[in-house]
């Protein structure tokens, strides 16, 4: 907590920013853990939304409770969503490749002869009632 302090230039932003801290980190790290199921990613994601938070705490210290945490909220879900996209995007390029490897590994006349079958059952199942 002491580095987001440091980037703090208010004594009452600092005690603030201390309220904020204590009364959400482990509701926003319980958020993020459900969202992206990784403890490591979660912690990330909270200290990410506290450092934006620092940016942003001048507007936030004349708004109602509610207010705040709903922003908060919102900037924590963003943050984790856009991870989630980030790594989903990483698996699926890992998998493509893997998919890649194994289309150039196997021997042409084994591709064709699984493509041909391929084509012949869609033919039976679309000739099916």
């Amino acid at each position: 907590m002491y580095q987001y302090l440091l980037l703090l230039d208010t004594e009452q932003e600092r005690k603030f920013f201390k309220e904020l801290y204590r009364e959400h980190k482990n509701e926003m790290y319980y958020i993020a853990l459900k969202i992206l199921n990784n403890e490591s990613d979660a912690e990330d994601m909270v200290h990410e939304t506290f450092l934006t938070l620092t940016e942003n705490l001048p507007k936030m210290m004349d708004n109602p409770p509610q207010k705040n945490w709903n922003y908060i909220l919102t900037i924590l879900k963003h943050k984790c969503y856009n991870l989630y996209k980030k790594k989903k995007w990483e698996i699926d390029d890992e998998t493509e490749l893997e998919n890649m490897k194994d289309v150039f590994s196997e021997k042409l006349d084994d591709r064709m002869e699984r493509l041909e079958k391929k084509e012949l059952i869609l033919k039976v199942i679309k000739g099916m009632k």
